[in-house]
């Protein structure tokens, strides 16, 4: 009888250090900070007008490229083992006053023959759910994960000309984009990875206006605003990010 209850608590040991080397397996690093370097490009389609004479709005072709550029994000972890994850993926602020003119006085009187005040905000977030396909692993320094995330963006333009012959105008967009993101990370020790992932957007949702602040076009049709929804748009993203678990 009492091999038997030796042999009980025993099995009840293992039993509770395994449970807890599981635990401990999943919650090691329970919350990660990262910092992104995003190389990306892109291609779209901005209505910048509207031409009265033909009643059809005007289009602009935009391609842009972005290399380089850091976001920080910071991740924690689920009690089955996988991660959320919030980033800052795009914060920027540009403000360009110019102008050109004929100096006719050294300075005391001028002429303006052409110039404008461009303002532009960007800022954009990401929320990633990101679930690890091998947990409880340790000792691989390779950890491969699948992500399904949504990023919220608000882009917003202003043109101030300086001469009265041409008129101020705006743009804005606000929206979001769906993605699933590939994703490896590789240990270099125990606290600090390497994080390298592509998201692959799936859909562009947005509500693009653009405002042209010009006495000859109707006030209702200064302000045009289009509800855009793309299925795999023409936007890629490679990110490379250093992580530390703390």
């Amino acid at each position: 009888m009492k091999n038997y209850r030796v042999a009980n608590i025993l099995v009840l040991t293992i039993a509770f250090v395994s449970f807890n080397q599981s635990i401990f397996a999943q919650d090691t690093s329970p919350i990660q900070l990262k910092l992104y370097s995003n190389f990306g490009w892109r291609a779209a389609e901005l209505t910048v007008g509207y031409d009265t004479v033909l009643n059809k709005p005007i289009k602009e072709d935009l391609y842009e490229t972005a290399l380089g550029y850091f976001s920080p994000a910071f991740a924690w972890a689920s009690p089955r083992g996988n991660y959320h994850e919030v980033e800052l993926s795009g914060l920027q602020f540009n403000e360009v006053d110019e102008q050109t003119y004929i100096d006719h006085d050294n300075g005391l009187n001028h002429q303006v023959v052409s110039g404008e005040k461009r303002t532009s905000v960007f800022i954009a977030l990401r929320y990633e759910f990101d679930y690890m396909i091998i947990k409880n692993k340790e000792s691989n320094r390779l950890k491969p994960s699948l992500g399904f995330a949504v990023r919220p963006y608000y882009y917003r333009a202003a043109f101030v000309p300086r001469v009265s012959s041409l008129f101020a105008s705006s743009q804005s967009s606000a929206g979001a984009i769906f993605s699933i993101i590939p994703r490896i990370n590789y240990d270099l020790n125990k606290r600090w990875f390497i994080d390298l992932n592509v998201p692959i957007n799936l859909l562009d949702v947005s509500a693009q206006t653009s405002m042209r602040d010009n006495p000859a076009i109707p006030v209702n049709q200064r302000t045009i605003t289009t509800i855009v929804a793309e299925a795999v748009p023409s936007q890629y993203l490679i990110r490379l990010g250093i992580g530390v678990r703390l």
